[in-house]
């Protein structure tokens, strides 16, 4: 009996593999699958940016707030400056910490989780989104200088 169907199985592929007619549409078919998928990560790693763009920024504008105040409640300041500013269009902050370093340095870093769209069929539900920064204030001559650095992914030079 297994012998048959083996048999019939193997004719059936081989009829299967030879016929020509119409083969563009079950390509076409197959073929969407991955196209959908890749076109959808791009929308989610996009906004997955936009977003880690908007918590840089808002973590920037804060902790040079916070260093020009310098006072003892600096992190309040901070905290208040960030909330404010922040706008995640769709993602949740998950954590936020800001510290003094020993070197008189204000350091923040904020964690966020994004929630994907497409990605989200491919077993993917969200995306983790990691942003720190770093302001100095250095004395120069009497007045104060604000620096900030922010951690960007190294790149080549072109």
């Amino acid at each position: 009996m297994s012998g048959r169907i083996r048999i019939a199985l193997r004719h059936l592929c081989a009829r299967f593999l030879a016929c020509s007619h119409g083969s563009v549409l079950p390509l076409f078919t197959l073929s969407l699958v991955p196209i959908v998928g890749l076109v959808g990560a791009a929308v989610d790693y996009s906004r997955a940016n936009n977003i880690r763009s908007g918590l840089r920024g808002a973590l920037d504008s804060a902790l040079l707030a916070g260093a020009r105040d310098g006072s003892t409640n600096w992190a309040d300041v901070v905290a208040n400056f960030f909330n404010s500013n922040l706008q995640l269009k769709g993602g949740t902050i998950s954590s936020a910490n800001f510290s003094l370093t020993a070197d008189r340095a204000y350091a923040g870093a904020v964690s966020a989780v994004v929630p994907t769209n497409f990605l989200g069929l491919f077993g993917i539900n969200s995306i983790n989104v990691d942003v720190s920064a770093t302001a100095t204030v250095a004395p120069v001559g009497g007045s104060y200088c604000v620096l900030a650095s922010t951690r960007l992914p190294s790149r080549p030079c072109s």
